[in-house]
């Protein structure tokens, strides 16, 4: 399809970029919020959210390291796990875990929160146009081909079916929500490139697997293109409650996402059957909260399809499968 002309063309206006500036402050936002919600559980049940808590990180830690953890997790839960000691013993013992929920899901939220910067973006437009002209024409090197002609090649290359201009005219005025299906680690990148290139369309936000940032060339866009990280791993309630308040609060703020509903790759190929209902409800949680701060704005979400003759970590996915 021909490429459509940018909706914004002034990158700082841009609502997600709008929002990184404000980062600081969602972040105390998303800790606020999580931790109102802790605070309604009575004083056993923040004991065992802790306690279970500290128990599944050290114990990741220890089983499971990945290059991407922060260098200094060890010595954080082993500081907390004596600070959780000596709450138990404390004269007021609601008070002393109040103190350490704060401090962890203050913590998690700085872990999970991401930035945009205009610079890098326009950088990876050009690094994903040599990247995916290479990709998708794979006969030889066409490092001499000029990026214009990469990315009127990508146009032919990189097909849209759908009602284009209802996605278009629905960003001018309300929150869109891409929910596409999953079926291999380019997925992000090719799409947000792709809503770019072809739609026109401001830069999404995009929960990334923290296993993608092992790479040093990934983590270096996506630490910057808006994407805020997922750690899979992690289970316990205090980190899914934070992860999730994230989401839904950076929706509310006006941030355009992607979300993937199926939460993993799909290892056949089929499309996903079984989405993740958390994520549907937080989006509705979302608009309830909007409708009730008298806000005209909408959450719009638009199912994509992915559809690909192969992906590069295929015969991996087979095998899984």
């Amino acid at each position: 399809m021909k490429a459509l002309p940018q909706l914004i063309t002034d990158i700082k206006e841009w609502p997600i970029h709008k929002f990184s500036n404000n980062r600081t402050e969602f972040i105390k936002q998303v800790v606020k919020v999580t931790f109102e919600q802790f605070k309604e559980l009575d004083t056993e049940e923040i004991d065992q959210a802790i306690a279970k808590a500290i128990y599944l990180e050290k114990q990741r830690i220890k089983v499971n390291p990945w290059k991407a953890d922060p260098p200094n997790e060890a010595v954080f839960f082993k500081k907390l796990q004596s600070e959780y000691n000596e709450n138990i013993l404390a004269l007021d013992k609601r008070a002393a875990h109040l103190e350490t929920l704060h401090r962890l899901i203050k913590r998690y939220a700085e872990e999970i929160g991401g930035h945009f910067n205009p610079n890098t973006f326009q950088f990876a437009r050009k690094i994903l146009s040599v990247f995916f002209y290479n990709l998708l024409n794979p006969i030889g090197f066409h490092s001499f081909t000029s990026i214009s002609k990469m990315k009127e090649k990508l146009e032919s290359r990189i097909q849209f079916r759908g009602n284009i201009e209802s996605i278009r005219s629905q960003f001018k005025k309300n929150i869109v929500v891409v929910l596409p299906t999953h079926s291999s680690n380019l997925d992000s990148m090719l799409i947000g490139y792709s809503l770019d290139l072809l739609l026109g369309l401001p830069a999404f936000s995009y929960g990334a697997g923290l296993n993608l940032y092992d790479s040093e060339f990934f983590a270096f866009f996506m630490n910057r293109l808006g994407a805020y990280k997922v750690d899979r791993r992690k289970k316990n309630r205090i980190y899914l409650q934070t992860l999730n308040d994230f989401s839904r609060l950076s929706v509310q703020e006006g941030v355009n996402s992607i979300f993937f509903p199926g939460g993993t790759r799909s290892r056949s190929g089929e499309v996903e059957m079984k989405a993740k209902l958390g994520l549907i409800s937080s989006l509705i949680t979302a608009q309830r909260d909007l409708i009730e701060q008298h806000s005209d704005k909408k959450i719009i979400i638009f199912p994509l399809v992915l559809s690909y003759e192969s992906v590069l970590e295929a015969r991996s996915l087979m095998l899984q499968h």
